[in-house]
């Protein structure tokens, strides 16, 4: 089973940013620990402009989240119409639009005529014709093998689909809230 990556390079740089800023700021907001100097820039934080660099945190949250759903919103719609495509070359139905008493009616008609066969004493032609019935009960045991696999494909994508597009939003808003509701201590 082909399990397609879902995101390009430039969303997964995206997703990457987004989620490493709002690490930094929900950490920044559960310890209490906002930086008072960022000495590779030369700009210096006093107490009573924290608030300032937790609400710049916020802003670059928001940014990042914006772009991630930009990119993101493009890549899952190719991606979804990547994996119909690959489902319908990979997986054709196999019983077409035989229902079940077609197929027990088929089922009876082999059998009648496996009796006929052993009946009249045509042994060699009952034989192969049982062989080729059993031959087709195997393949549509592994049929229905093959398609219980391919029913699980959805769930892998839904998934994968979670933790790839829904994860880091979730993660975003919620660093936005903690930091909103951060109480800077002057």
């Amino acid at each position: 089973m082909k399990i397609i990556d879902p995101l390009s390079e430039v969303t997964r740089k995206e997703r990457r940013a987004l989620l490493g800023v709002s690490a930094l700021g929900m950490a920044m907001s559960a310890t209490g620990l906002i930086p008072t100097k960022i000495s590779a820039l030369g700009i210096e934080f006093p107490p009573t402009e924290q608030a300032s660099f937790v609400w710049a945190i916020t802003g670059v949250v928001f940014f990042y989240l914006i772009a991630f759903i930009v990119y993101a919103w493009s890549d899952y719609i190719s991606w979804k119409i990547e994996l119909q495509e690959w489902l319908i070359k990979h997986y054709p139905p196999f019983f077409g639009n035989q229902d079940e008493e077609e197929i027990k009616s088929q089922y009876c008609e082999d059998q009648a005529y496996l009796i006929y066969l052993e009946e009249t004493g045509e042994v060699q032609r009952a034989e192969d014709y049982e062989n080729t019935l059993i031959h087709s009960q195997v393949k549509s045991a592994l049929e229905a093998q093959y398609q219980k696999q391919k029913n699980k494909i959805p769930l892998a994508s839904k998934l994968r689909a979670f933790f790839e597009f829904v994860l880091p939003v979730v993660i975003a808003v919620t660093a936005i809230i903690i930091l909103i509701t951060t109480d800077i201590k002057q």
